[in-house]
């Protein structure tokens, strides 16, 4: 004959961490930090690594990419852990530097002055110091004579600098993520104890920012070029002023 119904099935216990971000704007007018709306976490990052250790589960890794996943922005994450809460959580956070931010190697960091950057102002601030340094050779001003501190970044006693973009790809790694560390309280209410860091990073500008700045730089180029023709205009104007006063002094 048919069975009884057997007793429900007790629910797994589960526990969930939550990592949640929002940019905020320091250079607010009310003078303090104002949120953007435009970006959400998700947007900053190419990928996020959530690490457990030392829970009833042991060691454990979750992993989000961006390039793989085609779900809505979102300002919050939320990882599901089987078991009771416990042990450590490791998030490290791979931001989506907009431009490409790398890590310099101690001798180029020494020179520029940054541990971090971007490949276009590591470029200009060698530049700037070979211009300082007067180390353009004489002949060539496309040729630079490396001094000590140039000749440990690049190996070599004197380089093109036309080159100073495809060396630096070999010597510019990317940048390392930003790491939090939480200990995951075994016990009180959720959320409980949360973990807060601030970090700076360059924002890309929303769409219609973006196409304002293009606008003022057009505007200004052509501003300065009117300026240049109108100068050259009163010039000729001028010269044509004392040529008219000379032939009226002799007639």
């Amino acid at each position: 004959g048919a069975g009884g119904a057997g007793a429900a099935e007790p629910e797994e216990e589960v526990w969930t961490l939550n990592v949640y971000g929002q940019v905020e704007d320091a250079s607010g007018d009310s003078g303090g930090p104002t949120m953007k709306e435009e970006l959400l976490l998700s947007q900053l990052l190419q990928r996020m690594e959530v690490s457990f250790e030392g829970g009833e589960q042991g060691a454990r890794t979750v992993t989000w990419e961006a390039g793989m996943h085609e779900h809505p922005a979102r300002r919050a994450f939320r990882v599901v852990c089987p078991g009771k809460p416990g042990g450590r959580a490791v998030v490290k956070l791979f931001l989506d530097w907009r431009p490409m931010r790398y890590k310099l190697p101690h001798t180029l960091s020494c020179i520029v002055g940054t541990k971090h950057d971007t490949k276009a102002r590591v470029v200009a601030k060698l530049w700037h110091y070979i211009k300082r340094n007067n180390l353009q050779a004489s002949g060539d001003p496309t040729c630079v004579e490396c001094d000590q501190w140039l000749s440990k970044v690049f190996g070599e006693g004197k380089i093109d600098f036309a080159t100073v973009n495809r060396r630096l790809s070999s010597l510019l790694m990317p940048a390392d993520p930003v790491v939090v560390e939480y200990a995951v309280p075994t016990d009180g209410p959720s959320p409980s104890r949360p973990a807060c860091v601030q970090l700076e990073m360059d924002l890309p500008l929303p769409a219609n920012e973006l196409e304002d700045v293009l606008k003022k730089v057009d505007i200004s180029k052509r501003t300065k070029t009117m300026e240049t023709r109108l100068e050259r205009l009163m010039e000729r104007l001028e010269g044509s002023r004392k040529r008219h006063a000379f032939f009226l002094a002799f007639s």
